[in-house]
């Protein structure tokens, strides 16, 4: 029962006054009972409050972050401290009662409404209690259903205790605040867009700082720096398709355009000109995922308030499914997160010309990015928003695809990617029996969508956000086109994983929608107070998210990729990298050099580098970090070579060797039997 109405049943219940100005006394028969059940409830919130408050004190003070993650996982904590968590629990409850219950009788029903409108402004502090739980990265990081249904929850009842609380504060201290939060006009306009240019610098600069540092700890790889490095390379130097990290010894009659239709690649060869190394692409990443929460949030203003447009831009920076890829090595879908903001922007404010430049532009960074802007178009013309415009993009975007994927790229490369939909495609290759086997066994698609590891996905999502883009059919139609490259898939774990380039597919539309959804709540009477409620649990539900999954708020348990990410460069990883920078230094340019698959983003700016882990080469050095040989065929491809001509050993430390096609001598043999290779020819004198 609501504060409004609590307090005008109390006021019925009142005696009239007596013409003396004092109240009449009721006969004993004719007076309202005591409202109980309004006293009961106001107690209970408090009673509540205090013990959620007594058990996040009691589970910070009584028990260490080893003991909390152990507790949670296995229920393992001694009986006493079991008993002494129930009594911080128990007097929690019990201190937050007395004082309400001794106002109840000193000032009797009174004092009721005073309570009740007390107890609701409070019940968003009820939820006090489970934040060691939710801020907990182990042990939720090895069982994020369980993490992520519990938050689900949370949030959802968040909100709407903020909607309670905002309804029952006093009018007088709403105006209150809102005059002394308000700012000159000039500030105003601007100094939200400021605080959003600093959080996306501050993005930039951090992801560029640990990217670095994880590449010089050799947490790259070949797959996909390594790619990125060497076709940069040889495009800039004329031969725009040549890829032999990818295509081995047979890149001179392949092209790479036939993997993945990156004309975009000729945009940035002028700045990789200045730095034609790995690193240039990671700075290059964490800058376009950095500067796309200013476009986000451009966007986002258009929608709704700019205080509240900048919470939804941070929500972007701490979103846990944009940092796993950022420290995956270099992927063509991160940069352009910035240009779809953009061209979402540009739809709202219709500026017609600024969307006709971007989505070629989008284009022009993969092939795949097409299927999002269809989507996009379909939305536009059906929802009434703009529907020339819609039909334009569908149209012109569906068109691309066509004769990208299917007629252009087959012609200069014959690829896989097809393979991870291999569950829907019953025996014959290719997407277009994906799309039969989905519209004409639609049964069959579900089971293959209802398996806990794409629930993971989707609620990895959909829960930061508050399921705001599942909250009207449109917008899920929306947020959805991105979800085609991994909830579809059947037999490719990568695709299932925050950790890797796929969830930037669909990163861009799940953000649309929430920005839309969020200016739906935003109108009618209590438009403001809705939003601000959905926006304090998108807070919550985003840091608690990232906190354990993401890589800002702690560094224990992140994961990239492949592989947990190390934050700290040791002192050994720093001479193993000034020992492999000295390595390097004495190949030639213009050499051939084949390396194990961590190695490979080190030595790929060359016209010829190949990957071990995919098989032997012709190359004229080989460079091997024997920690890293059992990776794919990294050993056996070593092997080979060493048997099928003679290399000799240059230099080696710090688990590193280098050799050069020649003549072996005994240190080489002695090498070489470390990485339990043998080598058939004889050691020179």
């Amino acid at each position: 029962m609501g504060t409004r109405m609590a307090a005008t049943e109390l006021a019925q219940a009142e005696p009239e006054p007596a013409a003396g100005g004092g109240p009449r006394p009721l006969p004993r028969a004719a007076r309202e009972p005591y409202p109980l059940a309004l006293a009961t409830q106001a107690l209970s919130i408090f009673a509540l409050l205090g013990a959620s408050v007594g058990l996040f004190i009691g589970s910070i003070t009584r028990m260490s972050t080893d003991t909390f993650a152990s507790y949670l996982a296995n229920n393992d904590a001694a009986q006493g401290l079991r008993v002494r968590l129930f009594l911080f629990l128990a007097v929690g409850a019990l201190v937050g009662t007395l004082p309400p219950l001794v106002l109840l009788v000193w000032k009797k029903r009174r004092i009721l409404p005073a309570l009740l409108r007390a107890g609701e402004i409070s019940w968003p502090l009820c939820l006090i209690g489970v934040l060691r739980f939710l801020f907990s990265a182990e042990p939720w990081h090895g069982h994020p259903l369980t993490f992520l249904i519990g938050l689900s929850v949370v949030v959802l009842v968040l909100e709407r205790a903020l909607r309670r609380s905002q309804r029952a504060l006093p009018e007088r201290l709403t105006a209150w605040l809102a005059a002394k939060l308000s700012l000159r006009p000039a500030l105003a306009r601007w100094l939200p867009l400021c605080v959003v240019l600093l959080g996306s610098a501050w993005y930039a600069f951090y992801f560029s700082h640990y990217t670095i540092l994880n590449h010089r700890r050799l947490g790259t790889m070949g797959y996909d720096l390594g790619i990125n490095v060497n076709w940069a390379y040889n495009a800039l130097h004329g031969e725009f398709g040549r890829n032999t990290v990818v295509f081995g010894n047979g890149a001179d009659s392949a092209n790479y355009f036939g993997v993945h239709a990156v004309l975009a690649m000729f945009t940035w060869l002028p700045f990789f000109a200045l730095k034609p190394d790995g690193e240039f692409f990671l700075i290059f990443q964490a800058i376009g995922a950095g500067f796309a929460a200013t476009s986000l949030y451009l966007f986002a203003s258009t929608q709704m308030p700019r205080w509240s447009a900048v919470v939804v831009a941070y929500a972007y920076l701490f979103f846990a499914p944009l940092h796993g890829p950022n420290f995956y090595d270099f992927h063509e879908l991160m940069p352009p997160l910035f240009l779809h903001f953009l061209l979402y922007w540009a739809l709202a404010v219709r500026k017609s010309w600024l969307v006709a430049l971007l989505v070629p532009m989008i284009w022009t960074y993969r092939e795949d990015l097409t299927i999002g802007l269809v989507v996009l178009g379909f939305f536009l013309l059906v929802t009434g928003t703009r529907p020339k415009a819609g039909i334009a993009i569908a149209l012109s975007s569906l068109l691309w695809f066509v004769c990208m994927k299917l007629v252009i790229m087959p012609r200069l490369w014959s690829g896989w990617f097809d393979t991870i939909y291999s569950g829907l495609q019953a025996g014959q290759r290719g997407y277009v029996t994906v799309l039969i086997t989905i519209l004409t066994n639609p049964a069959y698609f579900l089971t293959t969508l209802l398996e806990e590891g794409k629930l993971i996905y989707f609620l990895h999502f959909f829960t930061p956000l508050v399921f705001l883009p599942a909250r009207r059919w449109s917008l899920l139609m929306l947020a959805l086109p991105g979800f085609a490259f991994s909830l579809i898939t059947t037999q490719y774990w990568p695709t299932l994983s925050i950790a890797f380039q796929y969830t930037c597919h669909a990163i861009p539309y799940v953000f649309a929608a929430t920005v839309l959804m969020l200016g739906v709540l935003g109108r009618g009477e209590e438009g403001a107070l809705r939003r601000r409620a959905v926006l304090g649990a998108m807070v919550l539900g985003t840091l608690a998210h990232s906190y354990v999954f993401g890589a800002v708020l702690q560094h224990e348990t992140f994961v990239g990729g492949f592989r947990q990410i190390n934050f700290e460069m040791s002192e050994e990883d720093k001479l193993r990298y000034a020992t492999l920078k000295r390595l390097i230094a004495m190949i030639p340019p213009e050499a051939s050099v084949a390396a194990t698959e961590m190695e490979v983003p080190h030595i790929a700016a060359r016209r010829s580098a190949f990957t071990l882990k995919d098989g032997d080469s012709d190359a004229e050095y080989v460079l091997v970090n024997s920690q890293h040989l059992g990776v794919g065929r990294s050993h056996e491809s070593l092997r080979f070579m060493m048997n099928r001509e003679p290399y000799r050993l240059l230099a080696q430390g710090d688990n590193l060797y280098l050799f050069r096609r020649g003549p072996i001598t005994r240190e080489t043999k002695d090498a070489l039997a470390r990485m339990s290779v043998r080598s058939p020819f004889k050691a020179a004198d």
